[in-house]
């Protein structure tokens, strides 16, 4: 399930919230007032690394990567 962010409308808290993406539609509760006022924030996407800073699926970790070299 993927995490979003929130924006309360009525006392303007932003939270973040892991909801299903059948239902990333639906009104979300606020944590703080507990209106289900809430619309989702454009957020910036989380990038992981793999081992050595690497990105997981660098050319240099692919298996296929020998044979172009």
């Amino acid at each position: 399930m993927p995490f979003y962010d929130y924006k309360c409308r009525k006392c303007d808290n932003i939270f973040e919230e892991m909801v299903p993406i059948a239902t990333s539609d639906d009104a979300i509760r606020c944590p703080r007032c507990g209106a289900l006022d809430s619309e989702r924030q454009i957020s910036a996407p989380s990038i992981s690394k793999g081992k050595n800073g690497a990105a997981p699926m660098s050319p240099a970790s692919c298996a296929h990567s020998k044979r172009y070299s």
